[in-house]
């Protein structure tokens, strides 16, 4: 429907945003309880992935922002730190969030892989830009001394929006409007497909990823310092 589409749309600009005021502004992330209903998904999703092969940690990062919008980091590493794989989301609730950055991450541990066979294979002159920027990522940090990658402060639960599309592209817009964020929409739908496709734009909103700074992100790095201090300018995206 032209909701789910809108709510699909609006969802990944509310994702991008968390991500933005997270690895480049610096705020980091909540701790995910147990009896929170993400842990159990991602826990759940995990073992189906890894089969009980390899010694990768994983855990969570709760990223959700003031819109209260369910927005969840999955992260792994190697068992010394290295090896950083990260999936995002943000869903209508908090279990699905779970599992569609868990999903992602694993996207990453597998675009990995590639990139080392192609470079085993054909060399390191074989490499594009996009290998180059994965390898910096998983080579680069190091979990033990980037905080970003930890949990700090209280878990906050934050409530699921509405199941029904309609209603939750509803109560979403109500959110951003409430924070004085405009939500614009164009409808791309090709009649001839049939396929409700939306465009939408939220000009408030942080960017990742991207080089501009507005006022959301610039308030949140002069709060915090701006994260490339703890991770040196290695890209996220």
């Amino acid at each position: 429907t032209p909701e789910a589409a809108a709510l699909h749309a609006l969802l990944e600009l509310v994702e991008r945003d968390a991500a933005a005021l997270w690895w480049r502004g610096g705020r980091r992330g909540r701790p995910v309880p147990l009896e929170d209903p993400a842990a159990a998904a991602a826990q759940a999703l995990v073992q189906g992935l890894r089969q009980g092969a390899g010694r990768r940690r994983s855990w969570l990062l709760d990223l959700t922002t003031d819109l209260g919008v369910p927005v969840l980091a999955a992260i792994s590493t190697e068992a010394d730190g290295r090896g950083f794989c990260c999936g995002l989301a943000a869903r209508p609730g908090r279990a699905r969030a779970a599992e569609a950055a868990v999903r992602e991450m694993a996207q990453m541990e597998m675009a990995h892989a590639v990139v080392l066979a192609k470079q085993r294979e054909a060399g390191a002159a074989a490499l594009n830009a996009r290998d180059h920027a994965l390898l910096a990522r998983y080579q680069g940090l190091d979990a033990a001394g980037c905080i970003l990658l930890h949990p700090h402060g209280a878990a906050a639960m934050t409530a699921d929006l509405p199941e029904l599309p309609a209603e939750a592209l509803a109560a979403l817009i109500g959110r951003l409007h409430e924070q004085g964020i405009p939500v614009l929409a164009r409808d791309l739908t090709r009649p001839e497909l049939g396929v409700p496709v939306m465009r939408m734009l939220c000009p408030g909103l942080a960017v990742e990823p991207g080089r501009v700074i507005g006022e959301r992100l610039a308030a949140c790095q002069a709060e915090t310092g701006s994260g490339d201090c703890h991770h040196g300018g290695i890209a996220l995206l």
